[in-house]
């Protein structure tokens, strides 16, 4: 009789309207439920104190986290397909085990006060297939480990997996075969700040793998960051791609600041692999293939910007993705002239074929003397400190047509062109180089 009557008022309380189902929901299918002490009437749980009735003399049911409550109507199926969509938040500082990741869904992971832990992220995909995503966010995360690599991907993971950044954090291994961040597969994995407003940030480390890619002798593809702050880093292999006798493929940088170095080996790349960057601030002294983006092969162009002003490059804006402790920014560009713009200032770079580089140079233009047309052509000068090589100058009057020369009267603009050894570019041009030559004055003829 007890029991028919509890069950009835715990059936009313379930059917209620003023009881979210999905609360319902999140009371039965989350945590391990603390066994009360006997009473007559059942409560109603929170989120914050997930408990469970007492058994009676007759035994009542307890919901374990495995058992949800069996119902036949569809809103209760809607329920816990809706609780189980929600992200799962784990303190890593609460466990001395590594946590591992076998379904598809949204893991956030933290440490306490900033705490180191040992303890590892493993990634190990057993329920996931090729159309699933796993998304990892870290918060404040601090994991140094000798076991293995801090954040793993197994090598049979199938589903795309994600990972947003939010403060600060940590993923170092001393362990010698292992990445720090290390995947041996060609499943899509992406790395990127959580927040548009406050960039996160990642460092990760390893000793013969890499610090971001694949262990001392694996193999990895599609490594993708969008953005966010990520220092990547080895002491014998690539700091984003390959291992020791690693190799990886297709490490593609779209924005972000992204800093990756290798004490004795490469900081971007590894064997076979292809290197795309589109954006972002990347600053790497050494790649094992020469990156590219739609445009052809690009070269780091460094721009000094200590104040973190607006960057402007060929017009656009250029995302201040200023590497938080560096003056400078590190912007791929193709092998040409740009024209670049830190806040107010506005500079000339001009590529050196002979050793890959951006050279900001600067120019002084001379008009012709005696600009009145006297049936001789006019000859303006241009001239620079770098000594870069003899200019052929070009005329085009205002309909921008060119001109054999500078001769008759109107006003012309000089374009000038380079080509030599070191430097080549064509139609160089500055709104001040111009002039003008005047008609010449028929009253003072005889």
């Amino acid at each position: 009789m007890k029991k028919k009557l509890l069950a009835g008022i715990l059936a009313l309380a379930l059917c209620s309207t003023n009881m979210p189902q999905t609360i319902f929901a999140g009371e039965f299918t989350s945590g391990n439920p603390d066994i009360v002490s006997e009473e007559e009437t059942p409560e109603i749980f929170t989120n914050e104190e997930q408990e469970a009735v007492g058994e009676t003399d007759e035994e009542l049911s307890v919901f374990s986290s495995e058992e949800a409550p069996e119902f036949n109507d569809a809103p209760d199926e809607a329920m816990a397909a809706a609780e189980n969509t929600q992200i799962k938040e784990i303190d890593l500082i609460n466990s001395t085990e590594d946590y591992t990741i076998s379904s598809a869904g949204d893991y956030k992971f933290t440490c306490s006060n900033d705490q180191e832990t040992a303890n590892r992220i493993v990634v190990d995909g057993k329920n996931t297939s090729e159309q699933d995503n796993i998304n990892i966010y870290l918060d404040n995360v601090n994991i140094k480990t000798s076991a293995g690599p801090a954040l793993q991907i197994a090598d049979i993971v199938k589903a795309k997996v994600t990972i947003y950044l939010t403060g600060k954090n940590n993923l170092i291994t001393t362990d010698q075969d292992s990445a720090g961040l290390q995947k041996n597969n060609k499943v899509q994995l992406i790395i990127t700040s959580a927040s548009n407003a406050t960039t996160g940030s990642l460092k990760a480390s390893g000793v013969y793998g890499a610090g971001i890619g694949s262990s001392y002798d694996g193999s990895c593809d599609n490594i993708t960051i969008n953005s966010g702050s990520v220092n990547a880093e080895s002491w014998h292999s690539a700091g984003i791609g390959g291992g020791y006798y690693g190799s990886c493929n297709n490490i593609t940088v779209n924005g972000g600041s992204v800093t990756a170095s290798s004490a004795r080996g490469t900081d971007i790349g590894g064997k076979n692999s292809g290197i795309i960057i589109n954006g972002g601030s990347v600053k790497a002294s050494s790649v094992s293939s020469s990156p590219a983006n739609a445009q052809g092969e690009v070269y780091c162009c460094t721009i000094s910007n200590p104040q973190k002003k607006v960057i402007r490059i060929d017009g656009d804006d250029w995302g201040t993705y200023n590497h938080v402790n560096d003056k400078d920014l590190y912007a791929w560009l193709t092998g040409k002239t740009h024209t670049i713009s830190v806040g107010d200032t506005t500079q000339t770079y001009y590529f050196n074929k002979k050793d890959n580089t951006f050279v900001p140079i600067n120019f002084t233009f001379a008009a012709p003397r005696n600009l009145v047309y006297d049936g001789h052509s006019k000859d303006a000068s241009l001239t620079n400190t770098e000594n870069i090589g003899d200019f052929t100058l070009s005329y085009y009057n205002e309909q921008n047509e060119l001109c054999t020369s500078a001769i008759n009267a109107g006003t012309y603009i000089v374009k000038a062109n380079i080509d030599n050894d070191t430097y080549t570019f064509s139609d160089l041009v500055n709104k001040d180089w111009t002039f003008t030559i005047k008609p010449r004055n028929l009253n003072n003829v005889i």
